[in-house]
């Protein structure tokens, strides 16, 4: 039998399932729509104020409303966010949903079905309160109309308010005669009053318009075309009246001739690449091109029109179709404007069709192009030749794919003499695959054809059944009659299984382990079948040996036979029966250290599971030699030999060595083979001098000994690690032989007289050509200047010496100072400041007898910093007196001055710090802190005077002695002036003494003390910020965040700035801001949105009041800020 697909033209979707739907409902009203297909969406938008309620009710079936029968209902909100969902929760299977808006805007409703069924609905929205929507227009009336209808086909909409006019795009065809109808509340189709119907060309110029030409009110007018094109149909109302409407538009569509069908029967043709044109010369028109495609390989897909100047298709409409006619994919809008784009890679080579439609059923011309083609051949799953990785076992089963038409797929099968095996290749007959016509072949171990087979299952599928000749190794080729690709299932049925596999070997090479004490279960599969496992004993130490099975209910094994081997696989011990009942049990005392094998086997040739146990225990481990650490007391000479001992298998003997870059070494480990020990078979490891292995070798020399040639790239200690392959002891000799080359020549010689120089500033660079090579430079140095000298290697790639030492002379030659990995990992850095001027020398050597190259930084000069004014403490001998102002000077970025004022309670002080904005000094930004008597922070203003300015505003409760901090924002210097002034006048009254339990008043938020928080993240506990103005607060720990409340006014855009480090308002890294309305519901967030790593939160307002702002770190981190907000 052979069926045929017949492709249609797919119903157009009457509301897509994304923001830019076209569909819109309001609370109080009712919509309808249709799910064309079972995967169909239909979004509406609806838009909302914040804490308003609605229930949404989507009915079908059940409760005539449509024909769907099992609604399913969601809801989303504007950043396509699943926020409610609801199946069944209305009257038998309808969807009753009840949304609490979370904020004000747009949400979107989402009418779909459970299990896929296809049918007519009504959506329906209720107002249950919490406020009043917003006001949106649902259409607007220009020719960018999100408004569409059909010819025959109606459409519901409302005119916001009075001034508003709704447009509806129609496609009509010259000559094409229609009747529009708009009607409101005289036939009770909406609530208008008195509908306005209006007619306009493709370019918005009304051509014809109505009113009351219809029942009581309501418009109708009859309108012919008179050339083809999109026209738009206006419903406004008369005397300016706002309302609900329906219109409706009847007619028939003039009969045209189609330049394309949408089937595969399509005359269409397209090439990749290539490009075509074509016409939908009606509202549903679908141009079908059929396109040859190959598998993988990506082919991109553009349908353009108006946008681009391609055709005069307004809003193209893209799909893709298989060879039977069932879609694949779609796409609307993913070109340029609203042309379409779509990237398709094939599953499979054959004849695809791409659909040229429209969206919102539009006409006009158009072109197709397609981009992209083959890509390289495909990977071969398996190999056509006898090394193929396929394997297929009897019975079994197995599956592939021929990625190209001559392809043959190889499987490796094992088969018995005289045994009939059944072949299965299988492909899309079947459902087994996508082959259509397999192609079975058989080949014996040289690849010499036996069998072939074609048709001889179902349909075109393969079969064959095959008796082996001989024992061996046969394939199995899966391949394809006529050229096709696809995939396919190979089956073999018959046949004896292969014999089952062996859990462990009885050879030396087992991977069977047991330790002492110790047991392990194991399974010998046949009854000839022996299982060994290494186990490691010391000599003199006796072991029991137990093998158990059926008797002790330890494994189905009913007759074990337990056998001891030494390391060479010679029998040493045996034992059947000597456990309980047929169980075997041995002991043993080992002779020698070392490997020995334990070998379970069976009485009889039965087969069966079985436990071995090892009990016993060891004599205190030997001494080691030497141990495996760069702290070894081994030691070897280049040239040179020493010998040692591995006292167990796991032991390793190290030994220090002394190599010379470039020089080639040749490193053997000798044992057993060559009587230069009993290590069976020694292992050679090479370690640089941190313990980091640098090369090893196993069996490099004669028989199992080791050897390895080595040149290492600098000078000094290495390691050698003797130790065993396979766990085994013993003894062994170790050799080096080779030599160090000629000394290389020196660059700088380590003395006053040498050549080198460097400047301050300045860095030069060198080479230590041995491990005790130093290298001198000379350099002009200041007194009193702070210079950082730093040595640089491999570590930042400033050169190859892996641990650079730093040392500096004076112009005698005598050392000063010195440092080693002071700088960034084993570099060096050192901090200095010299005496006197002149002549010193900077010696560059290294840690560790190490060789390389480097370079040399010697940054400063600057002479020392000035001499600070007043100190930043209490200490302080500044003083300021109310009404008398005073000046000073921060002579660094970091510099703070502190200054001493009597102040007396019930006073309010308005505390200015001036500078560049006002011409009272040269400092940019001031930065103000107040502090009590006893060094607590009591308040902080940045910027609160004139431009850059601080002003703080403070009334002491209790009379004393406060502190000033005049300092910068940003780390500037500079000049200031700072000013106490009283508020009012009067005679002072004498100063007592400050309380710190007393409460003192600030205007700003006071800080906190070390080790507390400044602001909290609740409604209660915030700091307080006004529009327009700017707040310092502090993260001290990871995941803190901190509140600051602000009053805003409703309905106004703001804008909230984070700064921290990026731009000098703190030293957070990477702050994060989120927004809270007066609810505490969060409205924004943002990260990085401003300048760096700073967020800029940008938001409108719902209602007006008391919002918060809250202050955090993204991932972690803390440190202090600058957060503002502005209209």
């Amino acid at each position: 039998m052979i069926s045929i697909g017949l492709g249609g033209t797919a119903l157009a979707d009457d509301y897509p399932n994304h923001a830019g739907t076209n569909g819109i409902i309001y609370p109080g009203q009712s919509v309808y729509g249709t799910l064309e297909n079972g995967s169909d969406q239909d979004w509406f938008a609806i838009d909302l104020q914040a804490g308003m309620s609605v229930t949404l009710d989507l009915e079908g079936q059940r409760t005539n409303r449509g024909s769907l029968g099992d609604p399913l209902l969601a809801v989303y909100d504007v950043n396509n966010r699943e926020i409610g969902r609801n199946d069944d929760g209305g009257e038998g299977f309808n969807s009753r949903l009840t949304l609490t808006a979370p904020y004000t805007g747009r949400f979107f409703v989402s009418a779909q079905s459970f299990g896929s069924s296809t049918g007519t609905y009504t959506l329906t929205a209720s107002g249950v309160g919490g406020g009043a929507p917003v006001a949106y227009d649902d259409y607007p009336a220009t020719p960018g109309t999100s408004g569409r209808v059909m010819v025959p086909g109606q459409i519901t909409g409302n005119l916001e308010n009075g001034n508003d006019e709704d447009w509806f795009a129609v496609q009509l065809n010259a000559g094409q005669t229609i009747t529009i109808s708009l009607e409101g509340q005289p036939t009770n189709a909406g609530s208008l009053s008195d509908p306005l119907l209006g007619v306009y060309d493709g370019y918005g110029n009304q051509i014809d318009r109505n009113d009351d030409g219809g029942q009581g009110f309501n418009s109708l007018l009859t309108f012919t075309a008179p050339q083809s094109g999109t026209y738009f149909l206006g419903a406004g109302s008369f005397g300016n009246n706002a309302g609900t409407y329906m219109m409706r538009v009847t007619g028939q569509q003039p009969v045209v001739q189609d330049d394309f069908p949408s089937n595969p029967q399509t005359n269409g043709r397209l090439n990749v690449p290539g490009q075509t044109g074509g016409n939908l010369e009606t509202g549903d028109d679908q141009d079908w091109f059929a396109v040859q495609l190959q598998p993988g390989a990506p082919v991109i897909f553009d349908l353009e029109g108006q946008r681009t100047n391609r055709g005069t298709l307004g809003d193209p409409y893209l799909r893709i179709f298989d060879q039977y006619g069932t879609e694949l994919d779609r796409n609307d809008d993913g070109g340029e404007g609203f042309n379409s784009r779509l990237q398709f890679i094939a599953p499979q080579y054959g004849t695809y069709f791409v659909s040229a439609g429209s969206f919102g059923a539009s006409t006009g011309t158009y072109t197709l192009t397609a981009s992209g083609g083959a890509p390289p051949p495909p990977q071969d799953d398996y190999p056509s030749t006898p090394q193929t990785n396929g394997r297929l076992n009897v019975p079994g089963q197995t599956t592939g794919n021929l990625e190209t038409g001559d392809d043959q797929d190889w499987f490796a099968v094992q088969l018995q003499p005289g045994a009939p095996v059944t072949f299965d290749l299988e492909g899309q007959r079947t459902n087994r695959g996508s082959l259509g016509d397999p192609y079975l072949r058989i080949f014996d171990q040289f690849g010499t054809e036996l069998d072939r087979n074609d048709d001889g299952g179902e349909g075109f599928n393969s079969r064959l059944q095959f008796v082996a000749p001989q024992y061996g190794t046969y394939f199995v080729s899966a391949g394809s009659f006529g050229g096709s690709t696809g995939t396919y299932t190979l089956t073999a049925s018959g046949g004896a299984p292969p014999p089952p596999q062996d859990d462990y070997p009885n050879t030396p090479q087992t991977h069977g382990r047991v330790n002492v004490p110790g047991s392990i279960t194991g399974n010998l599969e046949t009854g000839d079948d022996q299982d060994w496992f290494a186990v490691q004993l010391q000599p003199g130490m006796q072991v029991t040996i137990d093998l158990e099975g059926q008797p002790t209910n330890r494994g189905s094994l009913s007759d074990p036979l337990l056998r001891v081997y030494d390391q060479y696989g010679s029998e040493v011990a045996a034992n059947d029966d000597g456990g309980d009942g047929f169980n075997s049990r041995l002991q043993f005392v080992a002779p020698g250290p070392g490997t020995y094998f334990l070998g379970a086997g069976s009485f009889g040739n039965n087969a069966g599971t079985y436990t071995l146990t090892v009990t016993g225990s060891a004599p205190p481990p030997p001494q080691d030699d030497y141990p495996a650490t760069p702290q070894t007391t081994g030691r070897v000479n280049a040239p040179g030999a020493t010998n040692g001992n591995l006292e167990t298998g796991d032991d390793e003997d190290w030994f220090a060595v002394q190599l010379q870059a470039g020089a080639a070494y040749t490193i053997d480990l000798e044992g057993e083979r060559t009587n230069r020990g009993s290590l069976g078979d020694p292992l050679l490891v090479v370690y640089d001098s941190f313990g980091n292995e640098i090369g090893r070798n196993d069996d490099g020399g004669e028989g199992f000994n080791s050897r390895l040639d080595l040149t290492v790239p600098s000078s000094g200690t290495y390691f050698l690690g003797a130790r065993s392959f396979g766990s085994s002891s013993g003894t062994y000799t170790l050799t080096v032989t080779g030599g160090a080359p000629p000394a290389p020549q020196d660059d700088y010689p380590a003395t006053p007289q040498t050549t080198g120089r460097v400047n301050a500033p300045g860095s030069t660079t060198g080479n230590l050509e041995t491990g005790d090579d130093e290298d001198w430079f000379a350099v002009q140095l200041q007194a009193g200047a702070a210079y950082t000298i730093d040595l640089e290697g491999e570590r930042t790639n400033r050169g190859s010496l892996g641990d650079p030492l730093l040392v500096v002379y004076d112009s005698f030659g005598s050392e000063i100072g010195r440092n080693d990995d002071g700088g960034e990992g084993f570099n060096s850095r050192l901090d200095l400041t010299v005496p006197s001027s002149g002549t010193y020398f900077i010696g560059a050597r290294s840690f560790g007898a190490s060789t390389g190259t480097y370079t040399l930084t010697v940054a400063g000069g600057a002479p020392p910093a000035p001499q600070d004014d007043f100190a930043d403490n209490p200490g302080t001998t500044g003083q300021a007196f109310p009404g008398n102002p005073t000046t000073g000077n921060l002579e660094s970025g970091d510099d703070h001055d502190w200054f001493r004022a009597d102040l007396q309670a019930g006073i309010t002080y308005t505390i200015d710090l001036e500078g560049q904005p006002t011409n009272r000094g040269s400092l940019g930004d001031p930065l103000l802190t107040l502090f009590d008597g006893s060094g607590n922070q009591v308040g902080r203003n940045d910027d609160g005077g004139e431009g850059f300015n601080s002003r703080l505003t403070f009334t002491p409760t209790t009379s004393g002695t406060y502190f000033i901090d005049a300092g910068s924002f940003g780390s500037s210097a500079g000049t200031y002036t700072l000013t106490v002034s009283p508020a009012q006048t009067g005679q002072l009254q004498p100063v007592q003494p400050v309380q710190p339990t007393q409460p003192i008043v600030a205007e700003t938020p006071a800080l906190p003390q070390p080790g507390g928080d400044d602001f909290g993240n609740a409604p209660g506990a915030t700091g307080q910020i006004s529009v327009g103005s700017s707040a310092i607060g502090n993260l001290e720990t990871d995941g803190d965040v901190d509140w600051f409340a602000v009053t805003l006014d409703g309905g106004t855009a703001y804008t909230v700035d984070v700064e921290g480090r990026r731009t000098g308002g703190g030293s957070l890294g990477d702050p994060l801001v989120r927004i809270y309305d007066t609810t505490g519901a969060e409205v924004a967030m943002d990260d990085d949105s401003g300048e760096g790593l700073n967020p800029r939160a940008t938001f409108t307002t719902g209602a007006g009041g008391t919002y918060y702002i809250g202050v955090e770190a993204f991932g972690s981190g803390t440190g202090d800020y600058t957060v503002r907000i502005s209209r």
